[in-house]
């Protein structure tokens, strides 16, 4: 294909695995499907370029077909869908060249297949200003993507996907719909709606921001070491720290319904019980401040656990 000027309308460009692909140059604004139902689609007719229409990851097969993407930068500005019509899986690979690349204006999903999908993200970063639906398909992150969605009130729908750094930085009015484990960090905007979503982390010298949301439930899974940074938490469900939890200097960490202690809680920050919390059992070892907060109802001795504190109690009121 050489395209200097524009290829539009409302029709399907379509590009099998014996094209050249469409380079970089022109406009190119219509649909464009990349079929690899014959055989899979190189990086070489897989271009790294601005797509002005959505892009669809097309195979029809019963057997696996895989789409590779290119290095350098991919703008698919109105969606990306990974398709699938065939038994056979259809893979869109970044873990060859690991290229960064931007969604907007359409969601990044899996809708209208009828086979299973993959993404195999690289290392690069994956942002998204839409919602993202991984319902159908699997997300398979290698370690140093990110996956960034940086939109006003998108969705991010996880499938139960384990993603490595994912962060909402800039988004408002972000949603979470549905589990998700970090092997990276995890960087929430404020504002979330979280409603039911258990968040696991299982790597090790990463970090969370919460942002001041509200998380229903949250694991720091066994091996796992984990530092609360620049704001305050509260885990209103279950907090399950089996591994390390680090509250930094004047942060604020608050389990305000469960705590299953195993692990470790240090750090110069400040663990904050309240009347409804469990209290911190007598597991585990807890060595940062712990904050007894009786300022909305009296603390029962029930969550006042006996046990060894390594750090500063404090049976504190305000009201």
């Amino acid at each position: 294909i050489a395209l200097s000027g524009t290829i539009s309308g409302s029709g399907t460009l379509l590009i099998p695995d014996t094209s050249g692909g469409p380079g970089s140059s022109g406009t190119l604004s219509s649909i464009v499907m990349y079929d690899a139902s014959a055989a899979d689609v190189a990086s070489s007719t897989l271009d790294a370029r601005t797509y002005g229409g959505l892009v669809e990851m097309f195979a029809d097969n019963a057997s696996a077909r895989t789409l590779y993407l290119s290095t350098g930068t991919y703008n698919f500005n109105a969606g990306l869908n990974v398709l699938a019509s065939g038994a056979g899986t259809t893979s869109l690979n970044a873990a060859q060249a690991n290229p960064t690349v931007n969604i907007s204006g359409a969601a990044l999903d899996f809708t209208g297949a009828t086979g299973p999908e993959a993404i195999l993200a690289g290392t690069g970063t994956w942002s998204a200003s839409t919602s993202v639906d991984f319902t159908g398909g699997t997300y398979t992150a290698a370690s140093g993507n990110t996956l960034l969605l940086n939109g006003a009130s998108q969705t991010l729908t996880t499938n139960g996907q384990t993603f490595d750094n994912l962060s909402f930085t800039s988004a408002t009015g972000a949603t979470i719909s549905g589990n998700a484990t970090t092997t990276g960090n995890l960087t929430l905007a404020s504002g979330m709606t979280l409603t039911g979503v258990t968040i696991t982390m299982t790597g090790s010298g990463k970090a969370i921001d919460g942002a001041g949301n509200t998380l229903p439930n949250l694991t720091i899974a066994s091996g796992a070491s984990v530092t609360a940074t620049s704001s305050d938490t509260t885990v209103s469900g279950t907090l399950d720290v089996s591994g390390t939890l680090s509250i930094n200097s004047g942060r604020t960490v608050t389990p305000a319904g469960t705590l299953t202690l195993g692990g470790t809680i240090d750090g110069a920050g400040t663990l904050r019980f309240t009347d409804t919390s469990s209290g911190p059992g007598t597991g585990g070892t807890l060595s940062s401040i712990a904050r007894y907060d009786a300022s909305t109802a009296d603390v029962p001795a029930a969550t006042f656990d006996a046990r060894t504190y390594t750090a500063l109690v404090e049976a504190y009121a305000s009201s």
